[in-house]
Formats: C-alpha cells, structure tokens, sequence
C-alpha cells in the first residue's frame, strides 16, 4: 500500500469518526418523569430568578453587617495659592516703634498718623494627607436590621421551594398528556394493523363475490379515519412537547422526548398512601413562607423602636500638613484626635411612632393572610381527596367498559369473518373500542393528575 493511499485511508477514517461524533450530538435527549422534575429544578426560568434572589440577599446581609464594621478612610489635599489671601489690620507696628524713639529722645515728637496694614499667614503650598479610623459601637437600629437582613435571606429561600413545588406540579401537569397520546397511538396502530388485514381479507372475499362493495367501503372508511386520527395525534404531540419543554425551561427549538409508559407511572403510584395521610401545614412551603414574613414584620416593629435609643460611635484620626513657599524648606505640622459622639433622640415628630402603627399593621395583615391560607389548605386537602376518589371510581368504571369493549370488537370480527355479521357491526364495534381506550386513558391521565394535586395539598 502506497503512502498516498494510507493518508487517504487515515483521513476517511477521521472524517466518518467525526460524522458519528456529529450525529451523537445531534441526537435529542429523553426524561423520564422524574428526570424532568429534575431538569426543570434547576434550569426553568422562575427557579434561576429565585436562585439569583437569594444570592442577592447574601449580599445584602455582607452589605448591611458592614454598616457597623471599622471603616477606613484615606485621604490626600493639595493647595497651591496663586495669590494668597490676605487680611487687613490696624497698623500697631508703626506706633509702637515711634513711640521708642519718642521715648528716648531719638525723634521729635510728632503726630502719628495710624492707618491699616495687609498681612498674610498662608504658605504658597499647602498639602495634606489624612486617614480616618470610624467604628459603630452601638446603634439599636443596626442590630435589628441585621437580623432582618438574615431573615430576608431565608424567606427567599423559603420562596425557592414553593417555586419548587409549582415547577413539580406544572412539568406534571405537562408530561402526563404525552404518555397518554403515546399510549393512544400505540392502541391506534393495533387497531390500524387489525383492520387492515381485515380490509385485506374482505376485499379477497369481494373479489370471490361473498361480501358486497359496500362492505370493503365501509372498512376503508374506518381505516382512514384511523388514520386520520393518528396524524392528528401527532401533530397533538408536537404542541404537547413543546408545552413540556416550556415547563422544564428546555430550549424549544433543541430535540428532546419523553420515555416510559403511563402503566410504569401507575405502578409507582403512591395515591392510596397519601389518601389515608392528614394535613400537616408545616409541610406546606407557603406556611413557612408567611411564618418569616411574620418574623420579618415583628424585627421592622423592633427596628422602628430602636430608633428611640441612644447610638454611640467613636473615630481616630491623623493628618500630616505640609506648608510652604516651596517643597524644600517647608514644614511638617502633624495633627492626630479622637473623638465620640452620642446621639440622643429626643422628639421626631410623632413620625417614629406613626411608623411603628404602621409596622403593626402589616404584621396583622400578615397574620390574617396566613389564617386565610390555612383555611385554603383545608379546603385544598378536602378537594383534592375527593377528586381523587372520584378519578378512581371513573377509572374502574373505564376500565371494566373497555374490557367489554374489548369483546365486543373480537366477537363481531369473529362473526364477520364467518359471515354471520356485517361490517356496520364492526365498524361500529371498532369505533366504540377507540373510544373505550380514550376514555380509559382520559380516566389515567386525570386519577394521576388528581394524585398530584393531592400530594402538592398534603406539601409532598
């Protein structure tokens, strides 16, 4: 073999591995029901909001425990005096030197004419660096407010979990119906496959003049309006899809697909248990929801009352002054002090106390939202359960209906085919089977959908 050959050979080999590689990445990924869950826990769009809510109250909780942390500042000022200021004063020189040479005999005595003198104290240059030490040492008002920014951080928390619980629900909500219209399709393409072949066999009985025309009709009639259905549901399926993708927080133009059956989700079902489980509210993620905002509320009435209170806080500073006509024969003249100071509220006009009533106010309004919620719950759990029982009854009426459906449409197939029975019988026996298997799995779809509904009441 040729060295041109081999490359050749080397290259094709790259090239279909780089194909397969391709194709790999193109192929759409599949969920279960709790794979779904599970991606939209962490991927739907309310879920990162809430995720990025609580990294803010992080930081909050940072930014308000610096408040009354140590503080410290810097600082550097520059003067330069293109013309320096001046002051005027009487001129008390003049008269006091007069006066000596008066007094000595030096000069004759004359009449002093005393008028004002310009001076100035500033130096061309003048610069100072400074630093400044600052600390909090008390404040009523700081301690609560970083206890309420600690709260803060967790009522967003609390909030995440009730997104939690919804996301579940909705992705739920929106998974079932495609189980169920893959389960349709499935029992549609038996029923195409069965009729099919009985077309096949009455249009051979046609052609050896047994049955009539009319007869192959009506069979072809009921195969493309099987058919018709089927692309119908499919067509269901795509919009059901992307109803999914858009509660999981899925990209809706990428491929994905479910996987599983609505049987494997009967199976798994845990409806009786949470039938016979009571309402406990500290399981519902709302209740604990309002709990904190009830604790929020009580720490703003206590911060609003530590505003009466004293707060005291202290400094250190030091700075250095440099003065002079130049930057060689000036002088240094540092400066250093510490200081305290107390602040003493004294009348505020009424305002503190008008926010205090307010403050109040919201705590009630607060408590009566969650008195209301509670009420909701009950009722909630109330529903839920009968709803539930309710889908099982209809479920099991479904069931034993499809099961006679089911023998009705082998018996009149087994009459056709021995000529004691027409094809209306069939035709109508099919029809009626469908809509038994519709029924059936619209009685699934809607007991699983009233186990949901009784597990997110019950806060599971």
């Amino acid at each position: 073999m040729n060295q041109k050959y081999r490359w050749h050979l080397v290259w094709l080999a790259l090239f279909l591995h780089g194909m397969t590689l391709f194709g790999q990445n193109q192929e759409g990924k599949t969920f279960t029901l709790d794979q779904a869950i599970n991606y939209a826990q962490d991927n739907h769009p309310d879920i990162q909001l809430k995720k990025l809510q609580i990294r803010d109250a992080e930081q909050r909780v940072k930014e308000t425990a610096a408040i009354g942390l140590p503080q410290i500042n810097g600082g550097l000022e520059y003067q330069y005096f293109i013309e320096k200021p001046r002051q005027i004063a009487p001129d008390f020189l003049t008269p006091a030197v007069y006066g000596i040479l008066f007094q000595e005999s030096l000069v004759q005595p004359f009449p002093i004419d005393v008028g004002t003198q310009e001076f100035t104290f500033a130096q061309s240059h003048n610069l100072t660096p400074s630093v400044t030490l600052s600390s909090l040492i008390f404040d009523g008002s700081y301690i609560v407010g970083l206890r309420a920014a600690r709260s803060y951080n967790s009522l967003v928390q609390k909030d995440l979990n009730i997104s939690f619980a919804n996301v579940r629900k909705n992705v739920i909500d929106a998974y079932l119906p495609l189980l169920i219209i893959d389960e349709n399709l499935k029992n549609l393409d038996l029923n195409i496959t069965n009729l099919s072949h009985l077309l096949e066999q009455t249009e051979a009985t046609f052609k050896e003049g047994f049955v009539e025309k009319l007869d192959v009709d009506r069979l072809k009639l009921s195969l493309s309006n099987l058919e018709s259905e089927r692309e119908n549901l499919i067509r269901q399926r795509v919009v059901a899809l992307n109803a999914l993708k858009m509660q999981m927080g899925f990209p809706v133009g990428s491929q994905m697909d479910i996987e599983g059956s609505i049987e494997q989700v009967l199976e798994t079902s845990k409806g009786q248990q949470l039938l016979a489980s009571t309402l406990s509210v500290d399981n519902r993620p709302e209740v604990d929801y309002l709990n904190t905002t009830i604790a929020l509320n009580e720490l703003n009435i206590q911060r609003y009352k530590a505003g009466y209170l004293p707060s005291l806080s202290a400094y250190v500073s030091y700075q250095n002054t440099y003065l002079g006509d130049d930057f060689s024969n000036g002088t240094w003249l540092p400066t250093s002090v510490f200081g305290a100071k107390l602040n003493i509220p004294i009348f505020a006009g009424m305002g503190r106390k008008a926010q205090i009533e307010r403050a109040k106010i919201d705590l009630e309004e607060v408590k009566v939202r969650k008195e209301q919620a509670l009420e909701g719950f009950t009722l909630e759990l109330s529903n839920a359960k009968t709803n539930f029982i309710n889908a099982q009854a209809r479920l099991e009426v479904r069931k034993d209906n499809l099961d006679l459906a089911q023998q009705i449409y082998e018996t009149t197939q087994i009459k056709y085919k021995e000529g004691v029975g027409s094809s209306i019988e069939v035709s109508t026996a099919e029809q009626g089977l469908y809509q038994s298997q519709q029924y059936y799995y619209q009685a699934v779809f809607e007991l699983l959908r009233a186990e949901a509904d009784l597990a997110k009441a019950l806060g599971q």
